[in-house]
């Protein structure tokens, strides 16, 4: 906690976390409550970030659409690890043609962008926040099928790896006790930068139209709504593209900042170069 990136990262994602919790008992309006006649409205004692073009109250929005990053991003992360996490580390286990097929396949899905996939996905189900996370889901996993496999085929090297193998342990048991929790911290380190990128693909699938739907709030969505009133209201795109903005800039200074302190020839490398 003493690297001030680190600290400032986790400030910013727990502010995030805390908006998406805080939605989810109280708004200062309810997120469907339309005022046609406060359309358009700047920031005031009553609404304090103003209204958008329906009267909705941006505020309400803003915490309400933290909960929609928030919710896409783990189950989207989560599952997408949880996939490819399994698909690298039987690869580095199993090596040989099993080890190739399933790069390959790794490498054709990762040929597919987030956004890709979701308009594949969407054209075949329908827009809406579920697809939307499959589609992220998919392209996180050979991501981490990549990074699971190329920290375990190290790990695989190690002393006591290779003392366990020569115990008779199993390679399905070496990897589960010994393997996995050695690259531990890798996987922490990418989940964090993926979080980022899975809020930032949420916002971009929403803003296309393909994400969140109405009345289901996103901050995509309101990306996509005030780019019309760009010029007259600038504020009804300022505050959701922070909020976007605050949210994976925390992400990453997270991930950078728990792989400098995860990696110890990374911390020797730069107290070198700070001598």
């Amino acid at each position: 906690m003493r690297r001030g990136g680190l600290a400032l990262g986790l400030g910013l994602i727990g502010a995030i976390v805390a908006m998406a919790a805080l939605s989810l008992v109280w708004t200062p309006y309810p997120v469907d409550a339309i005022d046609v006649a406060g359309r358009l409205a700047g920031p005031s004692a009553t609404h304090w970030l103003g209204t958008d073009h329906f009267g909705r109250d941006i505020l309400t929005l803003i915490l309400a659409g933290a909960r929609t990053a928030v919710v896409v991003g783990l189950i989207a992360v989560g599952a997408g690890m949880a996939v490819g996490v399994a698909v690298g580390a039987a690869a580095a286990g199993a090596g040989g043609v099993l080890d190739e097929a399933l790069m390959r396949l790794s490498d054709a899905a990762f040929a597919f962008p987030a956004v890709v996939s979701a308009l594949l996905i969407t054209s075949l189900f329908g827009a809406g926040t579920l697809n939307a996370m499959i589609a992220i889901a998919i392209f996180n996993v050979p991501v981490f099928a990549r990074t699971t496999r190329s920290a375990a085929r190290q790990a695989w090297r190690r002393d006591h790896v290779r003392a366990a193998v020569a115990l008779g342990k199993s390679r399905l048991a070496v990897t589960r006790d010994h393997v996995l929790p050695t690259i531990a911290g890798v996987l922490v380190v990418q989940g964090a930068l993926q979080f980022g990128l899975a809020i930032l693909a949420e916002a971009a699938l929403s803003y296309l139209g393909i994400g969140a739907q109405p009345p289901e709030p996103s901050w995509g969505r309101m990306l996509n709504d005030a780019q019309t009133y760009l010029f007259g209201q600038p504020w009804l795109a300022l505050y959701p593209g922070l909020a976007i903005s605050l949210a994976v800039l925390g992400c990453n200074l997270v991930g950078d900042g728990l792989r400098d302190g995860l990696d110890p020839r990374l911390r020797r490398v730069v107290r070198r170069l700070a001598t």
